[in-house]
C-alpha cells in the first residue's frame, strides 16, 4: 500500500524510512484526534502492515491502539476491544506504564458508553493511582474527568461535581484546553441532573467555544446536544430541537453511530413535547436500529419509550403497548443485570477471601498458633459482615433504580389524567353558561336535571383533578428521594425553608382552594444543622396531606 495514495497532506515524510516512517503516521494520525476517523483507518492500516513488516512490536501496539480509540468514535465497540486490550497487554508488559493508562482510560471510556460503570470506575481507579504516583497532571485530570461521568451514572451526582471540579482545576492549571472543553461539559451534565440549569448552560456555553477553538467537531456536537437538553428542561422545547438538529448534523458529518442514536432519541422526544407525532415516529425508527446493531441497551429502551409515548399522541393504543412492553423487558433487563452481577461479584470476592483466610487458620492450627487463629477468625466474621452490607447496599440501590423507573412510568399517564380532567372541568363551564344563557328556552323539570347533573359532574371532574395532582406530588416526591439521596448537612434557616415549602405546595398565595395557612413561628429558634432538601421534602409532605385532609 502506497503512502501517497493515502496522505498527501504529510509533507516531508518520503524521506523517512523503516520505524521512522511508521512513527510519523502514526504521530499524524494521533494529532488528528477525531477529525475524519474512516481516514484515520486507512493511515493506521498502512502503518499496522509496514510496522508488522518491520517486527516492530512497540509500533504494531500503538497502532492497535490508536485504532482502537478511532473505532470508538465510529461506534465500533466490538472491534475496539480487541485492539485496546491488546496494547494494554503489550505496554504492561514492557512496563510503559503511561501507554498503559492511556489505554485503560480509552477501554474503561467503552464500557462506561455501553453502561458497564462498575468495570469501567475498577480501570478508572487502577490509573488514577498509577498516575498521581508518576506525577502526570494531564492523566490524573483525565481520570478524573472520566470518573465523573461513571458516578453520575450510578446515582451519585454530589460525587460527580466535586470529580469534575477536581479535573478543571487540573486543566486550567496546566492549560489543557480539550481537557477544560471535557470538564466544563461534564460539569454541566451533572448540574443539569440537579435543575441547577442556569448554571449547567453557563458551562455548556463555555465549553463550546472551546470545542470550537480546538476545531473538536464531536465535542462540539455535544455542546449542541447538552444545550438542548437543558432547553427542554425548561420547557424551550423549538430552541431545544435546533440544538439538537445541528448536533445531529454534526454527528453525521464525523459518522458517529452511537452520538447519532443519542441525537435522534432526543430530537423525537423534542417533537413529542412539540405535538408533532408524525414526525417523531420518523425519526425515532432509525435510533432503533443503531441501538439494537451497537447493542446500546440504554438508548434502546429510551427509543421504545419516546415511541411509544409518540404512538400514544398518534391515538395508536395497541402499537403505543408494544413499544411500552418491549421498553419494559429492556429496562428491567438491564437493571436486573447490573445488580445480579454486582451482587455475585462480591460474593464471589467474598468466597475467595474466606477460602483464602480458611486455609490460614488451617495451617495455624497445626501449628498450634491460637492467638494467630482467632484474630483470622475475627476478621473472617468481619468480613462476612462486610459482605452481607455490601449485598444489601447493592440491593437497595437496584430497588431505588427499579422505583425511580415505576415512577416515571407513573407520571406519564398521570399527567394525562390531570390534562383531562382540566379540559373536563373547562368544558363543563361552557355548558353551564350554555344552559343559563337558553334557560328560558327550557322546561323547568329539564333545566333542573341538567343543572344538577352539570354540578355534579363537575364537583367529580374537581375531585379527579385534586387526587391526581396528590398522586403526582407523591411521584414528584419518590424521584426526589431516588435522584438526591440524602445530601450534605449545612447551617439551614429553618423559617425560611419552612416558608419556600409553603409557596412550592400552594403558590405565591398563602390561601388556595379555600385552604389559608397561618403562621406562628418561634423567633429564638437560631440556624440548625441538617440536610435541607431532606427536611424540605418533609415540609412539603406534610403539607400537601394536611391541604387534603382539609379539601376531604
Amino acid at each position: 500500500m502506497a503512502l501517497e495514495t493515502l496522505d498527501t497532506d504529510i509533507e516531508g515524510l518520503e524521506h523517512l524510512m523503516g520505524t521512522d516512517r511508521v512513527d510519523a503516521v502514526l504521530d499524524h494520525v494521533d494529532a488528528m484526534r477525531t477529525r475524519d476517523p474512516e481516514r484515520q483507518l486507512e493511515l493506521l492500516a498502512y502503518a499496522h502492515e509496514l510496522a508488522t513488516e518491520l517486527g516492530y512490536e512497540k509500533g504494531i501496539a500503538v497502532t492497535r491502539g490508536i485504532r482502537g480509540r478511532t473505532l470508538y468514535v465510529l461506534s465500533r465497540h466490538h472491534e475496539a476491544v480487541g485492539d485496546i486490550q491488546y496494547a494494554i497487554n503489550y505496554f504492561d508488559s514492557e512496563g510503559e506504564r503511561d501507554l498503559a493508562a492511556m489505554n485503560r482510560g480509552m477501554l474503561a471510556a467503552l464500557y462506561s458508553s455501553q453502561g458497564n460503570y462498575e468495570q469501567a470506575i475498577s480501570l478508572a481507579m487502577e490509573n488514577l493511582d498509577a498516575a498521581r504516583e508518576a506525577g502526570d497532571n494531564d492523566g490524573v485530570g483525565w481520570v478524573l474527568h472520566g470518573l465523573s461521568g461513571a458516578y453520575l451514572e450510578l446515582g451519585q451526582p454530589e460525587e460527580a461535581l466535586r470529580l469534575g471540579m477536581e479535573a478543571l482545576e487540573i486543566f486550567v492549571e496546566i492549560g489543557q484546553v480539550t481537557g477544560q472543553a471535557r470538564a466544563h461539559s461534564a460539569i454541566g451534565t451533572v448540574l443539569r441532573t440537579m435543575d441547577r440549569f442556569d448554571e449547567a448552560r453557563g458551562h455548556h456555553e463555555i465549553s463550546l467555544q472551546l470545542f470550537q477553538q480546538g476545531k473538536d467537531r464531536l465535542g462540539e456536537s455535544r455542546a449542541h446536544h447538552d444545550l438542548g437538553l437543558i432547553a427542554f428542561e425548561k420547557g424551550e422545547f423549538e430552541q431545544a430541537l435546533a440544538f439538537h438538529e445541528k448536533a445531529l448534523s454534526i454527528r453525521r458529518e464525523v459518522n458517529n453511530r452511537q452520538s447519532v442514536c443519542t441525537s435522534l432519541i432526543e430530537i423525537g422526544r423534542t417533537l413529542n413535547k412539540l405535538g408533532r407525532c408524525e414526525d417523531a415516529l420518523e425519526v425515532l425508527n432509525e435510533p432503533c436500529e443503531i441501538a439494537e446493531d451497537l447493542e446500546l441497551r440504554p438508548k434502546l429502551f429510551a427509543a421504545h419509550l419516546a415511541l411509544a409515548e409518540a404512538c400514544q399522541m398518534k391515538g395508536d393504543a395497541a402499537q403505543a403497548l408494544v413499544h411500552y412492553r418491549r421498553y419494559h423487558e429492556i429496562h428491567e433487563e438491564v437493571l436486573g443485570a447490573q445488580a445480579t452481577g454486582r451482587i455475585r461479584s462480591i460474593q464471589a470476592q467474598y468466597e475467595a477471601e474466606r477460602a483464602q483466610q480458611e486455609a490460614e487458620i488451617e495451617r495455624l492450627r497445626n501449628v498450634e498458633l491460637r492467638e494467630k487463629n482467632e484474630q483470622l477468625e475475627n476478621l473472617l466474621a468481619e468480613l462476612k459482615r462486610t459482605q452481607d452490607r455490601l449485598v444489601q447496599s447493592e440491593k437497595l440501590a437496584s430497588l431505588g433504580r427499579v422505583t425511580s423507573g415505576i415512577a416515571h412510568e407513573i407520571k406519564n399517564p398521570l399527567n394525562f389524567v390531570i390534562n383531562f380532567a382540566e379540559l373536563n372541568s373547562d368544558l363543563m363551564a361552557d355548558l353551564q353558561t350554555v344552559l343559563e344563557e337558553r334557560r328560558t328556552d327550557l322546561p323547568r323539570d329539564l333545566v333542573a336535571v341538567f343543572t344538577g347533573d352539570f354540578e355534579t359532574i363537575a364537583e367529580n371532574t374537581q375531585r379527579v383533578s385534586e387526587n391526581a395532582r396528590r398522586a403526582d406530588g407523591i411521584v414528584k416526591s419518590m424521584l426526589g428521594h431516588v435522584r438526591h439521596g440524602g445530601g450534605s448537612h449545612t447551617p439551614t434557616d429553618l423559617h425560611a425553608l419552612l416558608v419556600q415549602s409553603v409557596a412550592d405546595t400552594f403558590g405565591s398565595s398563602v390561601e388556595k382552594d379555600g385552604i389559608e395557612v397561618g403562621w406562628e413561628l418561634d423567633s429564638e429558634i437560631e440556624q440548625i444543622d441538617m440536610t435541607p432538601q431532606s427536611m424540605k421534602r418533609v415540609f412539603i409532605n406534610v403539607l400537601d396531606n394536611a391541604a387534603y385532609s382539609v379539601r376531604a
